[in-house]
C-alpha cells in the first residue's frame, strides 16, 4: 500500500472521490486506490439525515491505479484526520482482501452437504 497522504478529490462533475494522490505531470496525476463518495439521506427523528459511505470507484475493477487529467478535478483537499483510518481499512478490505480466505472446495461441499442434511433432518429451525 502508498504512503501518500489520502485527498479529497472533487471532480467537475461533483463526483467525490478519496484517494492518495501523485503528480505526474502539469497537466495528469495518479490516483492510488480510489473511493468514491456516497451520500444517503433518511428520514430521522431530528428531520432529514445525510450518511456518507465509501465504495469502489470503478465498479468490476481490480486497478490500484487511475491516471486523470487535471482539467476534470475542480478541487483536492486534505482528508480530515478523523476519516483517515477509515479510509485505510475501507482501502484494505477493498483492494488487498486476505489470500487466506480462498477455502477448500472439499471442505465448501463438505460444509453444504452437512447443511443439506441438517435440513433434511429437520434440525435447523
Amino acid at each position: 500500500m502508498n504512503e501518500l497522504e489520502p485527498k479529497v478529490i472533487t471532480l467537475t462533475n461533483e463526483t467525490q472521490l478519496v484517494a492518495s494522490v501523485e503528480e505526474i505531470s502539469a497537466d495528469q496525476v495518479k490516483l492510488h486506490t480510489p473511493l468514491k463518495i456516497t451520500r444517503h439521506y433518511s428520514e430521522g427523528p431530528r428531520g432529514m439525515q445525510e450518511s456518507f459511505a465509501l465504495m469502489g470507484w470503478i465498479p468490476f475493477s481490480d486497478d490500484l491505479e487511475y491516471f486523470m487529467s487535471k482539467t476534470i478535478i475542480a478541487n483536492i483537499s486534505t482528508l480530515g484526520r478523523a476519516y483517515v483510518q477509515d479510509y485505510y481499512a475501507i482501502v484494505e478490505k477493498t483492494f488487498y482482501p486476505e489470500q487466506d480466505n480462498e477455502s477448500d472446495p472439499d471442505e465448501t461441499l463438505a460444509d453444504i452437504f452437512a447443511y443439506a442434511q441438517a435440513v433434511d433432518n429437520d434440525q435447523i429451525h
